[in-house]
């Protein structure tokens, strides 16, 4: 279940939070920058889940296209007239926008003015740290900095209460956002 990942994701979250702040260890910031990256998924997937199940409700007419790429996977047509599933890759600032954007737009809003915030800034920032770390290179910089933790954990609470902002709308009064303890 979804939001039994985003628990567990939270949980490893705090861990390495707790411990970067009591042993602040390289080896506790790399993993604190790669929980945050774990959580944002998770969140980022039940958005994505929501938005097509908003994208679908109450509607006469569908907008195909956004349907199609709210989904996780695309086809291509082989030569022989075959189809090939294959995981939809999309680039993740890219992805969480688009599924913002749907979210805004299928309740009556928009996302135009948290992706020009600060915290928005960081997630770039932060997406660049997570994939210096995550796909190393013969002569790439481990360490974290301070700037970078900071950077991250900004980013998380950004998306957190982009989130929440985006449920607290009227139009998403039958929907709900997992609590947890991301903090202030």
């Amino acid at each position: 279940m979804k939001t039994d990942a985003i628990r567990i994701a939270i949980d490893d979250y705090d861990i390495c939070r707790v411990h970067m702040e009591s042993s602040d260890t390289q080896f506790w910031r790399r993993s604190y920058i790669r929980a945050s990256f774990v959580l944002m998924e998770a969140m980022i997937d039940v958005l994505r889940e929501k938005a097509m199940e908003i994208t679908f409700s109450k509607k006469e007419e569908y907008n195909m296209t956004r349907i199609d790429l709210l989904g996780t996977s695309e086809y291509r047509i082989l030569r022989t007239g075959r189809l090939e599933m294959t995981n939809r890759k999309v680039p993740f600032l890219n992805y969480l926008a688009f599924i913002l954007r749907c979210l805004a737009e299928e309740s009556g809003g928009s996302i135009d003015g948290h992706i020009s915030l600060e915290g928005w800034r960081k997630l770039g920032e932060s997406v660049k740290v997570r994939d210096r770390l995550t796909h190393p290179k013969k002569d790439t910089i481990m360490d974290v900095s301070d700037k970078e933790a900071a950077a991250c954990n900004d980013a998380l609470l950004w998306l957190w209460k982009t989130t929440v902002e985006l449920f607290e709308n009227e139009a998403w009064s039958n929907y709900k956002v997992v609590g947890g303890n991301i903090p202030e």
